[in-house]
Parts: C-alpha cells; structure tokens; sequence
C-alpha cells in the first residue's frame, strides 16, 4: 500500500476501513442465527427453487468438480441440465463451489450465509467509491454507502443465490462510466466490467445496461464543460462567439455519448461467448419474457402506459419505500395485498426512512441553491422518470425485455435514491434549511405507513419493525 501524505491510512482509507466493520458488525447481528444457530439461510420463495433445484445442483456441481467429471451438460438429476443456467460465472457461486470444493458439499447451505455478508461487504464498499466521484464529504459517503450494503433489494434477492450480484456489478458500471465521463484513465475499465457482467447474467445485463445508458444521456445533458476543462473556460478557440462554444461542447458530447457506447459495445462483445449461449436458454424457456399477442408495438405500449390493473399495488409501493417486510403474501395477508406475480418480484424500494425523507425534502429545496438551470431540470427530470417507472407498468416491461412487466427492475433506482439522500445529507451538515411543511407532511407519512404497516403485518417481529421504523423515522 502507497503512503498519501506520509500515511498509510489516510482519512479516505480509515472511512473506508470503518465502513467495512460496520457493515460486518451489522451483518453479524442480522445473520446471527445464521452464523452461530441452527438454521439455515435460504431464500423461501413461492417456487420453492431453493429447495427444488439449486441445493442439489450446488452440491451436485461440488460433486463433479471434486470427481473431475464436471462437464456443462449435467444427468445427474432428471433428463438432464444445462450448467449455464446456473450462472457458473456468478463470482458469488463460485466461492460457494470453491468452499464446497475443499470443505465438501454437506454444509453448503451455511456457505451461502458467508458469501451474502461478502456481497454486502463488497457491495458498500464499491458504493462509497461511486459516490467519491462527486464531491460528497466523508460522513455522507460512509452513511450512505453503509445503507447501500444493507438495502432492501440486496437483503432480498441477495439470498437467492443469482440476484445478488446485479446489485454490485450496476453500481460499478455507474463508477466507471462516471470515471470516463471525467476523463479519468480508471474509466478504461468499464468494458471489463460489462464483460464480468455480461458471462455472469444476459438478464440482468440487458437490465443494467439499459440503466447505465439512461444515466449517460442524463449526465451529458448535465454537463457544462468538457472533462479536463474548468468552470468557465472557453471551450472553444478566441473570437468563435457563444455559439462557436455551444457547438464545440455539443460535439464533445456526442463523442462522449459514441465512446461510452463503443465501450459498452467492446464488453458485451467480449462476453459473447458465454453471453450467446445464455441468451438461448433464457429466451426460450423463461415465461417471465413470452410478449403477449398484440396488435403490434403501439398496441403494447398503450396497454403498459395505463395504471396497474390492481389499485392496491400503489400502496404497496408507498410502504415498501419504508420497509420491505409491511406486507407479506399469503393467506393471512390476502386482505392487503394483490401481486403481479409473488410478493417479492415487485418493486423492492427499501433502503431506510432517512432516504425518502431526504428526497422528498431534495424535491422542494434543490430549485432554490445556486446550480445552473440545466442541472436542475435534468435533476425534476430524473425524479419524474422514477415516479413514472413506479406508476405505470411501461417501465417495468421494458426493463424485462419488452415484454411483461416485472418489479425486478428496481434495483436501478437504488443508486439514485441513495445520490439524491446523499447531497441532502450534506445539505444539512452544512446548516441547509429544511422545508417546514414538507417535514411536517413527512411526519404524518411516516405515522400514516407505519402504522399501515404495523396492522398488516402478519408477524410480531414485523411488527416491531413498524414499531422502530415509525420512531427512527419521525426522530430523523
């Protein structure tokens, strides 16, 4: 390790060093059952995939590799099975095959719990070097990049097994396409990262990419200047006049816009051989992206522009800003709550009350600071964008391949949730004044789902969550 300054651990690493206890710590106290009890972390789906498939896969790829007689194509269970639909590129996966290998595959479901801990570890600390790419303070990037590593989509879909890994190859896609954005030569490892990405899931690839596109087109619309070059400086030669200048930054944007998509490109082109195969298998047998018979494209998109057909999803997605566990499926919870398809493949929002409390609080003091007009209205527009992916099932279905809606998707709006709580975050360290009424409403929102959530919860440690959840959030 360089010394910075005559140090080794200078404040930036010391941050960072502490936000891996703390999420350690946080970990041990959520997975202590896990670590040091009898049970077992697997994820209790509806399809019950967990018990059903990937446990005997797991050990049986264990198995074969302990043998020598792995091979892609597998007849150990029923008539046969295609190993890349297993993610075998899945990094997560292959600690667990790496831990079976040498320790065998009869505690393979408590290697699980330890590979979820990484993946939170990993997790917060690529988030932290996201948003040390803009000019946060120390304190704001530790707290939030602690929530990141224990937001709701990680905590979910992290158990199941395959999930989790989007939730760190997405924000790391944002860092280096950040990076290039700024002219930095680390932006040079973006293409890697799509290439990981892309032999790792074509699902969550198309999904990412997509994300990562639309955060491209936002952040060159916001730009002032062209990277290496300073506020204010003339961007074009002397005696060119205003427009002269327009037109060299419209230029550099659009080279900005080709290279960031000739890098996105280079790394799906990279993936290609583990990328085609895999698409094969999931485009053919996955119902979740059958396109249903239509009248053709316009047909569809009208059908996706409307409101969800069943009111009480917006409920749901209000109080699942909150808190993942308000609401459960089931015949207990019928009375509250309809699905698209189970409860947990819609919207998963969760990533602490202080963040919806910020963003609300961002919606009504970001016009009023001292940014350019062009900021903000890339800033409204961003935040429509997300309201309108929540509110219509458009979003959605695009995101799952023009097809079906699925609330899968929402693990990109994670990242920009957090960016928004983040600037609020220093907003207030730096003595920013709080809207008045806004926190008033905010107050009662808490109260209103809280105690929603409180009266449907099924369990009493969902309760007790309602319970902590209405009192941090009003204490915030």
């Amino acid at each position: 390790m360089k010394k910075v300054n005559g140090q080794f651990l200078n404040a930036e690493r010391r941050t960072r060093l502490l936000l891996l206890i703390a999420l350690l710590a946080a970990c041990t106290a959520i997975f202590r059952d896990y670590l040091f009890g009898q049970e077992v972390l697997v994820f209790n789906d509806i399809g019950s995939d967990t018990y059903q498939l990937y446990t005997m896969h797991f050990a049986s790829i264990i198995n074969h590799l302990r043998e020598g007689s792995f091979s892609i194509w597998d007849f150990t269970n029923g008539f046969g099975f295609n190993q890349f639909n297993l993610n075998l590129f899945d990094p997560s996966e292959m600690l667990v095959f790496l831990m079976g290998y040498f320790l065998g595959p009869g505690r393979v479901l408590f290697y699980l719990v330890l590979v979820q801990i990484a993946k939170i570890l990993a997790a917060g600390w690529v988030f932290y070097h996201f948003l040390s790419c803009f000019s946060f303070s120390r304190q704001a990037k530790f707290v939030i990049a602690f929530v990141y590593g224990l937001n709701g989509y990680l905590l979910v879909w992290g158990q199941h097994y395959q999930f989790g890994m989007v939730t760190i190859y997405f924000p790391l896609m944002l860092l280096f396409m950040e990076k290039y954005l700024q002219g930095r030569r680390s932006g040079r490892a973006l293409p890697a990262v799509v290439f990981l990405s892309g032999i790792y899931s074509v699902y969550f690839s198309f999904m990412s990419l997509l994300g990562v596109g639309i955060y491209l087109l936002f952040r060159l619309g916001m730009m002032e200047q062209l990277p290496g070059e300073k506020a204010g400086e003339e961007t074009a030669p002397a005696g060119t006049g205003k427009s002269g200048r327009k037109s060299r930054l419209f230029s550099g944007k659009l080279r900005l816009l080709l290279g960031g998509c000739a890098r996105i490109l280079l790394g799906l082109a990279l993936s290609m051989v583990v990328f085609l195969p895999m698409a094969y298998c999931i485009l053919r047998v996955s119902g979740r992206l059958e396109t249903e018979e239509s009248a053709g494209i316009a047909a569809w998109i009208v059908r996706t522009f409307r409101k969800f057909a069943y009111d009480k999803y917006y409920q749901s997605v209000l109080l699942r800003l909150f808190s993942t566990a308000f609401q459960t499926t089931g015949e207990l919870a019928d009375d509250y709550y309809e699905t698209w398809l189970n409860y947990y493949e819609d919207p998963v929002l969760f990533c602490s009350v202080f963040m919806v409390l910020a963003n609300l609080q961002l919606v009504f003091v970001y016009w009023k600071q001292r940014f350019s007009v062009r900021k903000k209205v890339f800033v409204y527009l961003a935040a429509g964008l997300i309201a309108f992916s929540l509110l219509f099932p458009l979003s959605g279905a695009v995101f799952n391949g023009l097809s079906t809606y699925s609330g899968r998707f929402s693990y990109v709006l994670t990242p920009f949730f957090l960016l928004g709580a983040a600037w609020v975050f220093d907003y207030l360290k730096n003595a920013g004044r709080l809207n008045v009424i806004v926190l008033a409403a905010s107050c009662v929102l808490v109260w209103f789902v809280c105690s929603t959530g409180y009266d449907q919860s099924v369990f009493t440690e969902y309760r007790w969550n309602a319970v902590i959840a209405g009192i941090t959030g009003i204490g915030a």
